[in-house]
C-alpha cells in the first residue's frame, strides 16, 4: 500500500505541475499562447514515446532477462539521439515561439533519460524507488515554482523548472540507487539488440500511436484556431490528471500480472471493479466541477455544458483504457496493442475529419469518444482470451 501512496502523490505532483504551467502560461501570456503549448506538446507526446522505443514496460515485463541491460542501454542511446535530431530539426523550420518549444523538448527529454532507470526498479519490485524520483522531481518543482509566484512575481522562466530540478534528482538520486548489473547477470547471453528493437516494434509503435491520437483534435482544431486549441486541452486535461494515478497504481502489479504461473483472478476482478467505479466518480466530478475550473481558474467561458459532458465520457472511457492497456502489455501482447491502436488512430482521423470542421470543439470531442468506445470493445475481445487462472510453468 505505501507503494501504491507514494506513487500517487508522485503522479499527483506531477499533474500539478503541468496543470501549473498551462496555468501561467494562460493567465500570464494569453490563451493564443497556451494553444501553442498544447499544439506542440501535441508533437513531443508521440516523439518522445517513440523515441522511448518502450524501453520502460519491455524491461520491467522481462522477468526472465531475456535481453542484457547494455542492450536496453544501447537502445535508450539510439532512441536518444534521434530525439534531438528531429527537436533540430523543428527548431530549425517552427517559427512559433522557440521559448515555448525548447521548455516542452527538455520537460519530455527527462522522462526518455529516466526510463532505462525506471524500468530496471520496477522489475526489480522496487516500485516505491520509482514514486519516490518522481515525487521528488515534482515536489521540489512546485515549491521552487510557489516561491517564485509568490515573492518574486517571476513567470516567464518558471516553465523551464522542471527540467533543471529533475536533472538534481537524477544525479544525486536516481544514479545513487541505480540497479547496477551483478556479475550473474554479466554471464547471460542476451538475444542481441536487433533483436530487443524488433521485439519492441509493436509496442513502440503501438505507444506512439495512442500518443499520436490525442493530439490528432489538436492538429484539426489548430487550422480554426490556437484558442480552440487550448480549450479542447483544458477539457481534457482534467481526464489527463485522472489517468496519472493509475499508471502509478497499476506498475506496482505489473510484476504479479506478468507472472502466468500465478493465479490473478480474485485481484483481476477487484481492481476491474476499482477502476470501473473510478471512471464513474471522474464523470460526476467533471460535470459538477469543471465549469467552475475553466471559468474561475483559466478565465475561459467559450464553451458549453455539452463540451463537458463529452469531455467527462471520454476522460471515462480513457481511464478504462489505461488498465486494458495494461493487461495486455502485461501478457507481452505487443502485437494486439499495435493492431488495435493503429485502428483506433484511423478512426480518430476518420471521425475528426467527419465532424471537427462542422462542429468545431464539440466535434473534436465526440471524435474522441466515438474512437475510444470502439478500441475498449477491440481490447475486450482480445482480453477475454488471456489465462489469469495461473499455471506451471
Amino acid at each position: 500500500m505505501n507503494k501504491v501512496l507514494i506513487n500517487l502523490s508522485a503522479s499527483l505532483t506531477y499533474a500539478l505541475v503541468q496543470w501549473l504551467i498551462i496555468t501561467i502560461i494562460s493567465r500570464e501570456m494569453s490563451v493564443s499562447d497556451a494553444g501553442i503549448y498544447a499544439y506542440y506538446l501535441a508533437i513531443f507526446s508521440p516523439l518522445a514515446i517513440l523515441c522511448s522505443l518502450g524501453i520502460r514496460n519491455n524491461i520491467a515485463t522481462d522477468i526472465n532477462k531475456d535481453y542484457l541491460d547494455k542492450e536496453y542501454k544501447s537502445l535508450r542511446n539510439i532512441g536518444l539521439v534521434v530525439y534531438f535530431s528531429v527537436f533540430l530539426i523543428l527548431f530549425c523550420f517552427f517559427n512559433k515561439s522557440s521559448f515555448i518549444l525548447c521548455s516542452i523538448f527538455l520537460f519530455k527529454l527527462i522522462d526518455l533519460i529516466s526510463e532505462l532507470t525506471y524500468g530496471s526498479w520496477i522489475r526489480a519490485g522496487k516500485t516505491n524507488l520509482y514514486g519516490i524520483s518522481r515525487l521528488l522531481k515534482s515536489a521540489i518543482t512546485l515549491l521552487v515554482m510557489a516561491i517564485c509566484l509568490i515573492s518574486l512575481n517571476y513567470y516567464d522562466k518558471l516553465i523551464y523548472v522542471y527540467f533543471f530540478i529533475s536533472l538534481i534528482v537524477i544525479v544525486l538520486f536516481d544514479n545513487r540507487w541505480k540497479i547496477r548489473a551483478s556479475k550473474e547477470d554479466n554471464d547471460f547471453l542476451g538475444k542481441g539488440l536487433r533483436n530487443l528493437f524488433l521485439f519492441s516494434l509493436p509496442l513502440i509503435f503501438s505507444s506512439f500511436v495512442v500518443s499520436l491520437n490525442v493530439g490528432v483534435p489538436r492538429f484539426f482544431l489548430s487550422s480554426v484556431s490556437m484558442d480552440a486549441v487550448a480549450i479542447y486541452t483544458m477539457l481534457t486535461y482534467f481526464g489527463s490528471i485522472a489517468i496519472m494515478p493509475l499508471m502509478s497504481a497499476y506498475p506496482v502489479y505489473m510484476s504479479t500480472f506478468s507472472n502466468k504461473s500465478l493465479d490473478r483472478r480474485k485481484l483481476l476482478k477487484k481492481i476491474t471493479f476499482l477502476t470501473i467505479l473510478y471512471s464513474l466518480g471522474y464523470l460526476v466530478f467533471i460535470l459538477i466541477f469543471c465549469p467552475l475550473f475553466m471559468e474561475y481558474i483559466y478565465k475561459i467561458t467559450d464553451f458549453t455544458m455539452q463540451d463537458v459532458l463529452l469531455s467527462g465520457i471520454f476522460g471515462s472511457l480513457q481511464i478504462l483504457l489505461v488498465w486494458q492497456n495494461f493487461l495486455i502489455t502485461c501478457e507481452r501482447k505487443f502485437k494486439v496493442l499495435f493492431k488495435n491502436n493503429v485502428l483506433n488512430f484511423f478512426l480518430v482521423l476518420f471521425f475528426c475529419g467527419l465532424l471537427v470542421s462542422k462542429y468545431l470543439l464539440f466535434g473534436g470531442l465526440l471524435a474522441m469518444c466515438l474512437a475510444s468506445f470502439i478500441l475498449i470493445l477491440l481490447n475486450f475481445r482480445e482480453i477475454r482470451s488471456f489465462d489469469f487462472n495461473g499455471r506451471d510453468i
